[in-house]
């Protein structure tokens, strides 16, 4: 079934104050090609703003690195990467008016635009593009990203206090000649096109852009410092583990393309759902093609072998249960299969990326249990969201406090079948990507043999209401009779 544009809307546009008509009149213009770019695009496209334009002059010139937009297409040398990425984009989003300008920036190109955002880590670029923005009062964000670590800041002119913005805030020289990551990609963007909703409309009184410099660290202890406290590890055990993914939607999606450019070895998806129009707005890999109707698991796992052939992507249609009694007699009418818990007992790391609180402590029940009565430890990593906030957490039995402990499941209500009910709860793009690379990073630490750095022991959250975003929770959570 052909993808509905209108109805691809209705998750976003039910939450209080949303207001489509200003981003459908929205036009926004991308410096750069390169995996912040990509990122930042997929998310407007969910998002369905007015129009993009891409600016940026970089060919093809071998295999791309992190920009998971061009899967596996045979791309011609010397190919302008700008023509490709509009192609690509106009067909995940049919109503967008999306352009490619192979080009330096040049302000005269983009005048017409309401949001500037250089994507680069050229301060050359940067110098030019927040001048012109300067000088026409046009809001602005500059952003950069290693393989480690991102910044970005804003700049609004409607905001008193940024009258005299200093450029030099705005170059990250430190980035120069850096090759982008994926992980440090996934969770800047969405901080950035967090920013560019808020600068076109708020969601409370209280929202306001990134006036100051935000930051994520993989190498930090805090994350959020731009100070290392370790060094980069190798990343080539990631091609000999195997990690389970719960839930193939929102998060899913984005766990799934981070995975995929980390290079994973063997990546299963578990999920019984069916893809539909208002998925699309924040599950961008149902957007490639006609994919309404099928099984998400099918579609995640052909799209992802696109993006990274040499990654094992499997997917099982089913429902994690303990046994079969507990499937509700909905699901057994619906013929959801029951996949039982000791199908994970082979994995290196369990993803949990479901929606709501019962496969959460299904699933933290399984893996305290497992260390208890088999001494057998499997990491689990749980991401969760609402259109404003949402946080990762990490919990290794034996060596910090269980999921449960830290986020407190066990004392939210209940809501029975969600992804079948009619009064779906809101819900936007750009926290998902967000929060589902946060936990990509930390599974990075989590792989690594020994764990020379120790992933958090405390959830890390992100928040549009503070005005740093990011934080990681201090205090150590309390462990209950489970995890201790």
């Amino acid at each position: 079934m052909a993808q509905d544009l209108e109805s691809r809307l209705d998750r976003q546009n039910r939450y209080p104050g949303w207001n489509q008509d200003v981003l459908d009149n929205a036009a926004i213009t991308l410096i750069g090609s390169g995996p912040l770019c990509h990122f930042v695009a997929t998310a407007l496209t969910g998002l369905q703003v007015g129009s993009v334009k891409i600016v940026d002059n970089s060919r093809f010139n071998g295999t791309p690195q992190n920009e998971f937009l061009y899967l596996d297409n045979p791309i011609p040398a010397a190919e302008s990467k700008v023509y490709v990425l509009k192609d690509i984009l106009s067909t995940m989003n049919g109503k967008m008016d999306i352009d490619g300008i192979h080009s330096t920036f040049v302000g005269q190109l983009v005048k017409d635009s309401n949001v500037l955002v250089d994507l680069t880590n050229n301060p050359g670029s940067k110098s030019r593009s927040f001048r012109f923005a300067v000088k026409q009062k046009i809001l602005y964000i500059s952003a950069s990203v290693d393989r480690t670590k991102g910044t970005m800041i804003s700049y609004d002119p409607n905001n008193p206090k940024q009258n005299q913005p200093a450029e030099g805030d705005f170059m990250h020289v430190e980035f120069k000649g850096q090759a982008q990551g994926a992980i440090p990609s996934g969770v800047i963007a969405g901080a950035v096109v967090d920013d560019i909703r808020r600068m076109l409309f708020k969601l409370s009184p209280g929202e306001s852009a990134a006036t100051n410099r935000i930051y994520y660290n993989l190498l930090s202890d805090a994350r959020f410092k731009p100070t290392d406290d370790h060094e980069k590890a190798d990343g080539s055990y990631y091609k000999d583990r195997k990690i389970a993914v719960i839930g193939a939607g929102a998060l899913g999606n984005f766990v799934g393309i981070n995975l995929a450019l980390l290079g994973v070895g063997n990546v299963t998806f578990i999920d019984y759902d069916i893809i539909s129009n208002s998925n699309l707005n924040r599950q961008p890999l149902f957007s490639f093609y006609d994919s309404v109707d099928r099984k998400k698991v099918d579609v995640i796992t052909d799209i992802l072998r696109k993006i990274n052939p040499k990654v094992k992507f499997e997917g099982i249609d089913g429902k994690i249960v303990n046994s079969n009694e507990e499937l509700s007699d909905e699901d057994k009418k619906k013929g959801v299969k029951p996949v039982d818990l000791s199908y994970l007992f082979e994995f290196d790391a369990i993803i949990s990326c479901g929606d709501n609180p019962d496969v959460r402590l299904t699933l933290n029940d399984y893996v305290s249990r497992l260390r208890q009565t088999q001494n057998k430890v499997i990491p689990l990593l749980d991401g969760g969201t609402s259109p404003k906030n949402g946080n990762a957490a990490v919990y290794i039995p034996g060596i910090n406090a269980c999921i449960d402990s830290q986020l407190g499941y066990s004392a939210m209500p209940r809501i029975k079948q969600r992804c079948a009910a009619d009064d779906h709860a809101p819900s936007v793009v750009y926290t998902n990507l967000t929060i589902g690379s946060l936990l990509c990073g930390e599974l990075s630490l989590v792989l690594a043999p020994g764990m020379p750095q120790m992933p958090i022991k405390n959830p890390l959250f992100y928040t549009g209401i503070s005005a740093s975003r990011f934080g990681l929770q201090v205090i150590e959570s309390q462990r209950c009779e489970l995890c201790r």
